[in-house]
């Protein structure tokens, strides 16, 4: 079966994320041919840039990131469709975002209405985040009306979480609609345990508290939080580190804060790593640190960065909120951060050091996330779902 993804996701953001390097590869296990349709801001990357992930990818340029660039999105992805019959009729099963929706609703409905076979399924990966003011209005109309559209025409829906399936069913116009769950996952090939530790030498030495933290930085994201945090924990205990990996708006406020308040031998920016080098910064680590804020965001993910904290085996320290208590619950490797002011996540920090200064590798985590979150997992309930719609 031929399946192709379309997103109006930056490539250059997504290409070191999970879902795109690992569930492409799970559902060619299962005898599918994977492709990409997916927007590119700036350059496009240079040439081998698929590697065994996909079979194709189709970049839809856009230019740089402009108030309009929905817009020139569905624009070019309609004329892509448009002229490009061929290539859209060798594939059996479209999987689309909710931005796709619109610029793809002839294309949907002709294949709804010929019976062609074509499947064109919305999945919805996320509610709008990290937007604000008419940007904020207008993405949740364009999620709102992906929805309603898709209820109505495409052949299902897929989400992320009970939550937003829950969230989808109340905006569906068609309430008999066949909806799936497919969560994030994790390689636990590529997020062992026995992965060997970055080198990080003159950084972190021996006998070192190591905490990691590491995705897109947006000042929405607790971040700013817990870098002041460290200003506090490291005032009484010197042993505990910092270690902050990736890149995004926060980046220059987290530099600022540990400029000014000297947290240089505490806190420690890499910027951004690829992919196959995270596992190494992992391993390096005691425990990782997630201090999403109680919000709308957040409250409905699925939180791939914890899935790959607990498939290496470290203890874990999160906000209490809804998507980490359902994956979570209760148990002896985690400690929850009552609220993300500063004072806290300090709190929780020094409460883990307490605890977990001289542990070893967390099994029950490994056992926990092996059990219900693997990317082979993710791959078998969307070809299922395919296949069932």
């Amino acid at each position: 079966m031929n399946i192709c993804f379309v997103t109006k996701s930056d490539y250059n953001v997504i290409k070191n994320i999970g879902r795109i390097r690992e569930l492409p590869v799970e559902l060619s296990k299962l005898g599918n041919k994977v492709s990409l349709i997916t927007a590119i801001y700036g350059n496009k990357p240079e040439k081998n840039v698929c590697g065994s992930e996909f079979q194709n990818i189709t970049f839809i340029p856009i230019g740089s990131k402009s108030f309009l660039m929905s817009f020139f999105y569905a624009i070019k992805l309609f004329l892509f469709f448009f002229f490009n019959t061929g290539y859209i009729k060798s594939i059996d099963t479209f999987i689309i975002d909710y931005t796709s929706v619109a610029p793809l609703f002839i294309f949907i409905l002709l294949s709804r209405l010929r019976k062609s076979g074509t499947k064109y399924i919305l999945d919805i990966r996320t509610i709008p985040v990290d937007v604000k003011g008419i940007r904020d209005f207008l993405a949740y109309f364009e999620y709102d009306m992906g929805i309603k559209i898709a209820s109505l025409f495409c052949s299902g829906i897929s989400v992320i979480t009970e939550d937003i399936k829950c969230d989808a069913m109340k905006r569906a116009l068609n309430k008999k609609v066949k909806m799936e769950i497919w969560n994030s996952g994790v390689n636990l090939n590529t997020f062992n345990y026995k992965s060997e530790p970055a080198s990080l030498s003159g950084i972190i030495n021996e006998g070192d508290f190591v905490l990691i933290h590491h995705g897109v930085l947006s000042l929405n994201r607790g971040i700013i939080e817990l870098a002041k945090s460290m200003e506090i924990v490291s005032r009484q205990n010197s042993k505990i580190k910092l270690l902050i990996i990736g890149s995004g708006p926060a980046y220059g406020r987290l530099k600022e804060i540990i400029d000014i308040s000297g947290l240089s031998e505490s806190v420690y920016l890499t910027g951004q790593v690829p992919y196959d080098k995270i596992p190494g910064y992992i391993s390096l680590c005691s425990a990782g640190i997630i201090p999403l804020p109680d919000m709308d965001w957040w409250r409905v993910s699925s939180p791939q960065k914890l899935f790959e904290y607990m498939a290496m085996g470290k203890h874990l320290i999160v906000s209490d909120i809804t998507a980490h208590k359902k994956v979570l619950g209760n148990n002896d490797f985690t400690i929850y951060i009552k609220n993300i002011y500063p004072e806290s996540i300090a709190n929780a920090i020094l409460e883990a050091y307490g605890k977990w200064s001289d542990s070893d590798i967390n099994f029950d985590a490994i056992k926990l996330i092996s059990s219900n979150y693997t990317w082979e997992i993710q791959a078998n309930k969307i070809n299922n779902f395919i296949h069932s719609v």
